[in-house]
């Protein structure tokens, strides 16, 4: 591809993640349309939605056409990515439709799919395709997020001994984020664990297709370290923190992500002779952003070869552990 021609981008879904959380010009990018906008190598050619009045005013305000059909919008002039930001329930069976298309790169909102069995076809779908896939667990491509990995890799942390975390709204939906950040950092879970107290969403249940229910679960890492990802009881507001505590380093993921705390090891100051953990100033991080690092990172891969930061491989893993298949 001449690196000179825009990467056409279609968004299937036109509800709040692709298209209603932000508007144009607006500080925080938010969404996949404000990413597409925001990351000059890209031309957004317009939204599929089932709902025609809403594909329409989302094409009002970001730009493109609406589409009624995956059809029609490749009938309409190429198409190199598309974004995937439909319901949970519905993504592998876009997935499978899409696979027929062929684009360059499809970037689909998490989870992959709602059972194992959903997750095994889509991979076997695009094994040997020349589409790729990228999943928007997007915490990981932020930079700040991306620094720490490198850092405890370059063991600057040391050990991972143990952490906990909470989420709300259901464990594969939203607990997923915080079992691929963990994944992300720590390397994949050795064993997963239900623990008591998990509660059902709202949502049916039928034989494919298990309520995502809010599970606290165990996981375990290979340098036997423990992680807590702990379910809010009830919903009654939005929470997503993390803190884990290595050998060296304490790291507090807070308000969502939007904000990274660091302890350092030091002399207690006020028992001599022993260790604590002092804190350093809170560090903002660019998550309000996150769309936009996250189609840099597709269109440098893309163009000039870039590894994408959360491959399909990477997307299963998470799934797996999510099913607590471990």
């Amino acid at each position: 591809m001449n690196l000179h021609e825009p990467l056409r981008a279609l968004i299937i879904g036109a509800g709040k993640i692709a298209a209603g959380y932000d508007e144009p010009g607006a500080g925080n990018v938010l969404t996949h349309a404000h990413g597409y906008r925001a990351v000059p190598g890209f031309s957004l050619v317009g939204f599929v939605d089932r709902d025609a009045l809403q594909a329409e005013r989302a094409a009002a305000k970001w730009g493109g056409k609406a589409f009624s059909s995956l059809e029609a919008a490749f009938a309409a002039g190429p198409i190199n990515v598309v974004s995937v930001a439909t319901p949970d329930e519905t993504h592998a069976t876009v997935l499978q439709e899409l696979a027929a298309y062929g684009p360059r790169l499809v970037f689909c909102e998490k989870p992959l799919a709602q059972n194992w069995a959903d997750a095994e076809s889509i991979a076997t779908s695009y094994r040997g395709s020349s589409t790729e896939i990228q999943l928007n667990y997007l915490r990981r491509f932020v930079p700040e997020f991306c620094a720490v990995k490198r850092r405890i890799a370059a063991g600057e942390y040391g050990r991972f001994l143990t952490g906990s975390g909470y989420y709300v709204n259901g464990f594969l939906h939203n607990g997923s984020h915080m079992v691929d950040l963990l994944q992300y950092w720590l390397g994949a879970a050795t064993g997963a664990q239900e623990l008591p107290g998990g509660k059902a969403r709202s949502q049916q249940a039928t034989d494919t297709m298990p309520v995502d229910a809010d599970k606290t679960v165990a996981l375990h890492f290979s340098d036997g370290g423990l992680f807590t990802v702990q379910a809010l009881p009830g919903n009654p507001y939005w929470v997503f923190e993390m803190e884990l505590l290595f050998e060296k380093k304490r790291l507090r993921v807070l308000d969502s992500g939007l904000a990274i705390q660091e302890y350092s090891l030091g002399e207690n100051r006020v028992f001599p002779g022993t260790l604590e953990m002092q804190p350093q100033p809170i560090q903002n991080s660019g998550l309000d952003r996150a769309m936009q690092h996250a189609m840099q990172n597709i269109r440098d891969h893309l163009l000039v070869g870039e590894p994408l930061i959360c491959p399909l491989p990477d997307a299963l893993a998470t799934l797996k552990t999510g099913l607590l298949r471990v």
